[in-house]
């Protein structure tokens, strides 16, 4: 009786720890955007040209983070807001007109955990929702 009380004492311990290590993180993600917008104008007429301002935007999310052992999934959804001005038209006229782009992400990460205070994550794509004004 004494040794299944001791056995069970210490699997209820190292199953307690493990539970501990392999624990599922989740956070919030934010933060504010400088981009410099290009966009594809190929499509042009020749003698046009078009001028796009620096674009200020931010960016807000939530992730959960998977550990297993150094290494780690991350995935995410992030919507971002990105707003800013083009400019353009012809030689002899210019317009000016002001844009705004917003965007949700959801990439999957994937990390490693070099150190507890330092980790290296990579892999994300996302999708356009919309942009206005139609160009």
């Amino acid at each position: 009786m004494k040794n299944l009380k001791l056995i069970s004492m210490i699997t209820m311990l190292l199953s307690w720890s493990l539970i501990t290590e392999a624990q599922v993180q989740f956070g919030v993600t934010g933060g504010i955007s400088f981009n410099k917008t290009n966009f594809k104008v190929s499509d042009l007429t020749p003698g046009t040209n078009l001028k796009f301002s620096k674009a200020t935007g931010a960016e807000l999310g939530i992730f959960t983070r998977i550990p297993a052992g150094f290494i780690y999934v991350k995935p995410m959804a992030n919507v971002s807001f990105l707003r800013g001005t083009v400019t353009g038209g012809t030689d002899n006229v210019n317009e000016s007109d002001d844009f705004n782009m917003s965007t949700i992400e959801v990439p999957v990460l994937v990390g490693l955990q070099l150190l507890p205070f330092l980790s290296i994550e990579g892999g994300q794509a996302g999708i356009i929702l919309w942009i206005t004004p139609k160009m």
